[in-house]
C-alpha cells in the first residue's frame, strides 16, 4: 500500500509539472508574440504617408522613444483562382507595410519571411495553398491579386486561410497600427500621444498587448514561489522543533536544581517569544533572498502595479477595472486574429498557473495520499 501511495504521489507531481509547463509555455508565447501597442480603428483611414510624416514630426520634436510602426488591414472573402488546375478559393487578404511578424503570430513552414519593400512577393497559409495548388509546397508559385502578380515567398501556419501582401503605395489606407516601444510599460500613453499629437484619427481603440503579455508571463513563477515558501517553512519548522527540544532539556535541568516555578515560567515565555521573533525575521529574509535567486530575479513588478502608498486599498480595484474596460472595448471593434490569440494565451496562462499553484499547495500539505 505504501508503494502505491508513493507511485500515486509521483504521478500527481508529474501532472502538476505538466500543467505548470503549459502555463509557462503560454506565458512565453504571449511575451514573445505580442510586443506591440495595437491601435484598432473602425475604418481604414491612415496612409503610409501619414505615418512617415508623423515619424518625421517625432524626430523634429526630439521624442526619446519613437515607435517602430507597422500598418495593416484585413479584407475578407477575396477571390483567387489558379487557371492551370482550374481551382478557386475565397481567402482573407492582409495588406501591410512594416514588420510582417507584428501582424499576428506566424510559424513559417517553408520558404522565408518577406520585408515590406518586397512589392512582388507574398506569404500564404498552408491550407489556402493546398486549396489553390493542391500542395502545401507552394513557394515560387504566382498569385494574381487586383491585376498584379505576386510570387509566393513562404508558406505559414495561421489560424485562418490568409494571403499576406506588402503594399508599398503611399496612398493605401490602413485600419490597424502596431507600435513597438522600448519602454513598453508606458506604451499606452506613448501611443495616445503619438496618435493625438499627429492627428492620426479619433475613432480608435488601443490594445496594450505588450504590457498585459509581460504581466501575465510573471504568473508562471507562482508555483515556484509556493513550493519554495513551503520548503523553507518546513526547514525552519524543523529547526524550531530542535530548539524547543533544547529548551525542554534546559527546563528539566532547571527543575532538577529546584528553581522556583514562577521564575521558570517567566524564563520560558521570554525564550519562546525571542525564538518566535528570530524565527520570523530569519524566515522572511531567507524566503525573499532565496526565491529571488531561484527565479533569477524574474519578478520585476511594473511600476503601474505598485501603489504609490500602501494605504491605497482601491489601487488594485482601479487596475482591475482598467483591464475590464479594455475587454469591453474589444467587444465593440471588429475582431482581429492577433487580439483573439493574445487574450486566449493570457487566459490559458493564468488558468494553468493557478491550477498548478493550487495543486502544489495540496501536494505539499497532504503528502500522505489516502487510497480509496
Amino acid at each position: 500500500m505504501n508503494m502505491k501511495r508513493k507511485l500515486l504521489y509521483l504521478l500527481l507531481s508529474l501532472a502538476v509539472l505538466t500543467i505548470w509547463g503549459y502555463g509557462n509555455y503560454y506565458g512565453q508565447y504571449a511575451k514573445s508574440n505580442f510586443s506591440s501597442v495595437s491601435v484598432r480603428m473602425q475604418e481604414a483611414s491612415i496612409t503610409k504617408q501619414d505615418i512617415l510624416t508623423a515619424l518625421v514630426n517625432e524626430e523634429i520634436k526630439g521624442t526619446k522613444d519613437i515607435p517602430e510602426v507597422t500598418a495593416w488591414k484585413q479584407l475578407e472573402d477575396q477571390s483567387f483562382e489558379y487557371p492551370e488546375l482550374a481551382t478557386t478559393a475565397s481567402l482573407s487578404v492582409i495588406e501591410f507595410w512594416g514588420d510582417m511578424t507584428q501582424i499576428m503570430p506566424i510559424k513559417l513552414v517553408i520558404g522565408s519571411i518577406m520585408t515590406s519593400e518586397d512589392d512582388t512577393g507574398c506569404i500564404i497559409d498552408e491550407n489556402a495553398a493546398y486549396r489553390l495548388f493542391r500542395t502545401r509546397e507552394a513557394v515560387g508559385r504566382v498569385l494574381t491579386y487586383q491585376s498584379q502578380s505576386y510570387c509566393i515567398r513562404g508558406v505559414i501556419q495561421a489560424k485562418e486561410e490568409v494571403v499576406i501582401l506588402p503594399i508599398t503605395v503611399d496612398e493605401n489606407h490602413y485600419s490597424n497600427l502596431e507600435l513597438v516601444y522600448d519602454n513598453k510599460e508606458s506604451g499606452k500613453q506613448y501611443a495616445l500621444d503619438f496618435m493625438q499629437q499627429n492627428g492620426l484619427g479619433e475613432d480608435y481603440a488601443i490594445v496594450e498587448g505588450c504590457y498585459y503579455a509581460k504581466l501575465i508571463q510573471m504568473s508562471s513563477i507562482l508555483p515556484l514561489w509556493v513550493l519554495g515558501i513551503f520548503l523553507l517553512y518546513k526547514l525552519f519548522s524543523e529547526g524550531r522543533k530542535m530548539r524547543m527540544g533544547s529548551l525542554q532539556k534546559q527546563t528539566q535541568k532547571l527543575e532538577d536544581i529546584k528553581i522556583q516555578k514562577e521564575s521558570l515560567m517567566i524564563y520560558l515565555k521570554r525564550k519562546r517569544l525571542l525564538d518566535k521573533i528570530v524565527f520570523s525575521i530569519i524566515f522572511t529574509f531567507t524566503v525573499f533572498l532565496l526565491l529571488r535567486l531561484m527565479t533569477e530575479f524574474m519578478i520585476v513588478l511594473p511600476e503601474r502595479c505598485i501603489p504609490t502608498r500602501w494605504s491605497d486599498f482601491s489601487f488594485y480595484t482601479k487596475r482591475f477595472n482598467e483591464f475590464r474596460e479594455q475587454l469591453l472595448t474589444m467587444k465593440y471593434i471588429s475582431p482581429v486574429t492577433k487580439d483573439i490569440l493574445m487574450f486566449q494565451a493570457i487566459k490559458r496562462c493564468a488558468t494553468f498557473n493557478l491550477i498548478a499553484s493550487v495543486a502544489t499547495v495540496i501536494l505539499v500539505t497532504h503528502r500522505k495520499v489516502k487510497m480509496a
